[in-house]
């Protein structure tokens, strides 16, 4: 392709690049090439225009710059994504391989999610945490395989970019709900503290920045601090609830599931009554093995006795190293799945993420040339916690619940499972750039009940894992009723602490995920329920390890099309 547009020619705009020809009603002899030129424009469309998809797959062409949602970025980007529709849409489908329409449909899906999410759901005229500058600084700040000078580079260029940026969100966010406007005027301040501080430490490291960089970091943390007042006096607006319409056509696209929402619902309403009983009875074992009974309630009793292994501020990051071994040796002996080499570094939870989940894996870029670590980072309990709520959170997270985080986070889930998915080539980037989120979810939370099925860490284990799954239904539970039934905190409390055991610090906080982040706490029970599916479909003359790296020889696939490319 020449780069000048012909009679017949379909074409869409890539942001602050050239117009990039697409063949659309013209169509030359090798189809499958033609969608393989489309899908790599289309992709390299979605990282300019989306430069935090780009630095998150390794792709660090755009690190300097910040998401546009001005009207005039939103505009340009449904003009591009409308044109990549067309563009998909105008290729012969049965011109190409079944991995090449796996990537078509693929792609297709996520260009009309993002459509879906910029003039149905219009997120970025409410949701102030889209509109946030932290996940575009933090992440260059803490990653050592960039060098200092890159890293600042990069950094000062996004800070430069912060005042117009928090001027137009101004203009853009015009019906915040409440919830996101105290969230994201917290996350404002965190974040100007952080450049105040951290940016300009780095700027000290490299020799001759100092004084350049002092205006930009103190231009770009004032107009943070600003923003984070303008939203303080902002009226609340927007309901952050979608409505039923809205919620099934996000979870749809975002999960890329034919999972129906009523399925769903009626699936969870089974699973905590079943699983209520599962998880009695292995208390009741638990108890019985350490010649213990219960006074009252028998599943709170071996909770209470199990948190007694906990750890501290000072042991939690050496027990996670130690228990991410052992899971790792137990899949090794165990057969489970085969182990592919990769560095990992297990650390202290950034600041600004302590308190609201346990811990998360950080994975490296599917495009990184230099093989970085993937991170496992662990929570302490925040200062600004009293003892009481420290406590909490340390008997919650406790050694076995963090047992369960290890196989979940690292092996043989979200970490050995990247490392398969960055071996698989296939002809376009598709499956790197449009992961599945349903997949690598479903794969974790699978992978945990396979090893309490194999005996990894005792009943205690067992007794957590179960534990989780419960509260994995009740969070698909909540996430529909919150966005379609008008389900009230209270009684989403009183579920999450009835239903899911959690105390009430963590149940508040699973309410307000579900209102911040709709869909998103489906993701675990539909990607497990479908992922499971597919493990128990292994056939009889397979062995299970062999199954297993089948399943993840695919990259990050939609459990939907990863069914159909292992002919089930």
């Amino acid at each position: 392709m020449d780069g000048h547009p012909t009679p017949g020619v379909a074409i869409f705009v890539c942001p602050q690049r050239r117009r990039l020809p697409l063949v659309g009603a013209v169509y030359r002899e090798d189809m499958s090439q033609d969608f393989v030129e489309r899908a790599e424009h289309i992709i390299d469309a979605l990282m300019e225009s989306e430069p935090l998809l780009a630095q998150e797959v390794g792709d660090h062409r755009f690190d300097d710059k910040i998401e546009d949602l001005s009207a005039d970025g939103v505009a340009a980007r449904v003009s591009m994504l409308t044109d990549a529709s067309n563009a998909l849409a105008d290729v012969d489908t049965d011109a190409l391989s079944r991995d090449e329409y796996v990537d078509w449909e693929a792609l297709s899906n996520a260009v009309a999610q993002r459509l879906f999410m910029l003039t149905e759901v219009k997120e970025h005229e409410w949701d102030v945490l889209r509109h946030s500058p932290a996940p575009f600084i933090e992440p260059l700040l803490h990653h050592p395989h960039v060098s200092a000078e890159e890293r600042l580079s990069s950094l000062l260029s996004r800070l430069e970019a912060i005042p117009d940026a928090a001027a137009a969100s101004k203009q853009t966010l015009t019906r915040a709900p409440k919830l996101h406007a105290v969230l994201g005027a917290a996350q404002y301040r965190s974040t100007s503290d952080l450049v105040r501080t951290e940016v300009a430490a780095l700027a000290r490291e490299v020799p001759g920045m100092e004084a350049k960089a002092a205006p930009i970091i103190e231009a770009a943390a004032d107009a943070m601090t600003d923003f984070a007042g303008w939203l303080d006096g902002t009226e609340a607006g927007h309901s952050p609830r979608l409505g039923r319409k809205l919620w099934e056509g996000k979870l749809w696209l975002t999960l890329d599931t034919h999972m129906s929402a009523t399925d769903i619902l009626d699936k969870t309403s089974r699973w905590i009554a079943e699983l209520t009983t599962r998880l009695t009875e292995v208390a009741k074992q638990y108890l019985a093995e350490n010649n213990k009974t219960a006074d009252g309630d028998v599943i709170d009793a071996a909770f209470a006795l199990a948190a007694q292994m906990r750890a501290s501020d000072d042991t939690i990051v050496d027990m996670a190293r130690s228990l991410v071994d052992e899971a790792t040796l137990f899949t090794t002996d165990n057969n489970l799945v085969s182990l592919i080499d990769r560095p990992l570094r297990v650390t202290r939870m950034p600041r600004n993420m302590q308190g609201i989940t346990a811990a998360y894996y950080e994975q490296p870029g599917a495009f990184e040339l230099d093989s970085p670590p993937g991170q496992f980072h662990v929570s302490t309990a925040p200062g600004t916690w009293g003892p009481a709520q420290t406590d909490s959170f340390y008997r919650e997270n406790n050694a076995h619940m963090l047992r369960c985080l290890a196989v979940h986070e690292v092996t043989p889930g979200h970490h050995l499972q990247a490392a398969h998915a960055r071996q698989y080539r296939g002809a376009t980037r598709t499956r790197a750039v449009c992961g599945s989120g349903t997949f690598v979810e479903g794969w974790a939370v699978y992978v945990e009940e396979l090893l309490a099925t194999k005996g990894f860490g005792g009943t205690a284990y067992a007794l957590h894992q179960w534990k989780r799954q419960l509260r994995m239904v009740v969070d698909a539970a909540v996430d529909q009723l919150a966005h379609c039934e008008d389900l009230s905190g209270a009684d989403a409390a009183d579920l999450f602490q009835t239903h899911g055991r959690l105390p009430l610090h963590a149940a508040e906080s699973q309410w307000a995920r579900a209102l911040l982040s709709s869909t998103q706490l489906s993701t675990y029970f539909v990607g497990y329920s479908e992922m499971s599916a597919i493990a128990y479909s292994r056939p009889k003359d397979t062995p299970q390890r062999l199954w297993h790296d089948r399943m993840l020889s695919q990259g990050t696939v939609a459990p939907r099309h990863l069914a159909a490319l292992l002919d089930l």
